[in-house]
């Protein structure tokens, strides 16, 4: 059974969120952005750990919740000092993500080659160690030497005669 892999799309950030921004501590507003779409499992911790190596003055605390962008801040500082912050932040999540996925493709696509190859020399090993398990998959007898104790077939050479 097959898995197809969808093709990621860039997030964007489309605008705000009005309804759901609120007063936080300090005077600060909790402003909330919407995205172009639903950011795929992996997006928001990506851009957790990209925002903390964000530097700029007057950088504020930002995170992802419910699929949406926020930061708490003056308002009037959104459109001066961190808007831009944060539209290059979700490209440059974009492309960590991007290269997470092809990453992540190649070494499923690796290990199910070397699957594969190991498979193969354990069925190798298998049918010289044990011939008759091969023989009883394929309903084929055994070979008579297999199929009898070999201790009884020498203690019977010996014995008669």
């Amino acid at each position: 059974m097959g898995f197809k892999q969808q093709t990621f799309q860039d997030v964007t950030i489309t605008g705000l969120n009005t309804e759901r921004s609120h007063a936080a501590a300090d005077g600060l507003v909790r402003i909330y952005f919407q995205l172009s779409g639903s950011p795929p499992l992996g997006w928001a911790y990506i851009f957790t750990s990209v925002w903390q190596t964000v530097q700029y003055p007057l950088k504020r605390q930002a995170g992802m919740e419910g699929g949406e962008i926020w930061i708490e801040c003056l308002p009037e500082e959104v459109a001066h000092h961190h808007i831009d912050q944060l539209k290059r932040t979700v490209e440059a999540i974009n492309m960590k993500y991007r290269d997470k996925a092809i990453q992540s493709g190649l070494e499923t696509s690796r290990q199910a080659g070397l699957n594969a190859e190991i498979r193969t020399k354990l069925q190798d090993l298998s049918r010289n160690l044990y011939p008759e398990a091969e023989a009883a998959e394929k309903n084929i007898p055994a070979p008579t030497f297999w199929s009898r104790n070999p201790f009884k077939l020498l203690k019977r050479l010996f014995s008669s005669g």
